[in-house]
């Protein structure tokens, strides 16, 4: 790209958002796409209460027993609530600053969860998790998706939608595996095209694990395998390289 494209340019990225990438050194749709995640995480399927350890982030499904009660401590609003799943376990389920939960969370209705496990004595605790329909979130199921460095105001969601759109800024490159090679990869499974070599950020947010995993390391290997072709004809100009 040769001139730079202000982030604002992006659809739905305000003055307001702007200004929250600006705190993270992200001014032009190539600084977004330059930016890459910290780390990546999966959303196994929700297993039992008694299946959940303490330290790890999981998902669980159940019905609320109790009625929500919330609190105030100072300038903070605490709701509290127990989910308990079919084998009759139960997990305590807290919230910040969200009051309004307590008409959303119906005592007998079932809900999804998904958030950071805690043991308290005996008892296991949920913080501030996340909730989700089942169609939402077997949409996110059996991928790796990003996780962004982020500041406060900024949501991991904002980035990750403003990335996918930043993406479509950058045109097709040249398709370098043969098409016998592409006829053995199960459509749907694996996305190759540009921004699939360039940032491995697409390698990762479309298909299964396993195949965007193998994706991302053949053309990490295969440019490696490029560069060092390069570097050995300006070296040595008069050998051919013996590679295909």
């Amino acid at each position: 790209m040769s001139d730079a494209i202000p982030v604002n340019r992006i659809k739905g990225v305000g003055e307001k958002t702007a200004a929250l990438f600006g705190r993270i050194n992200v001014f032009t749709v190539e600084d977004l796409i330059g930016h890459y995640p910290r780390d990546y995480e999966t959303y196994d399927a929700p297993v039992s209460i008694r299946e959940v350890s303490a330290g790890s982030v999981q998902a669980i499904y159940g019905q609320i027993t109790a009625i929500p009660n919330v609190k105030k401590v100072r300038n903070l609003s605490i709701l509290n609530a127990v989910l308990t799943d079919d084998n009759g376990d139960s997990i305590q389920l807290t919230f910040f600053n969200m009051p309004f939960l307590k008409k959303v969370l119906k005592p007998g209705g079932f809900y999804l969860f998904r958030g950071l496990v805690q043991q308290r004595g005996t008892h296991k605790i949920m913080e501030q998790p996340r909730m989700f329909t089942w169609e939402e979130y077997q949409k996110k199921s059996g991928r790796l998706l990003p996780r962004y460095a982020l500041t406060k105001g900024l949501t991991n969601q904002m980035v990750q939608k403003s990335v996918a759109q930043a993406l479509e800024y950058y045109p097709p490159e040249k398709e370098y595996l043969p098409q016998s090679v592409l006829q053995k990869i199960p459509t749907g499974k694996l996305s190759i095209h540009c921004t699939s070599r360039k940032t491995g950020r697409n390698c990762w947010q479309q298909g299964t694990v396993s195949y965007s995993k193998n994706s991302f390391l053949f053309y990490w290997f295969f440019g490696k395998i490029k560069i060092w072709r390069r570097r050995r004809r300006i070296i040595f100009p008069c050998m051919r390289p013996r590679i295909p």
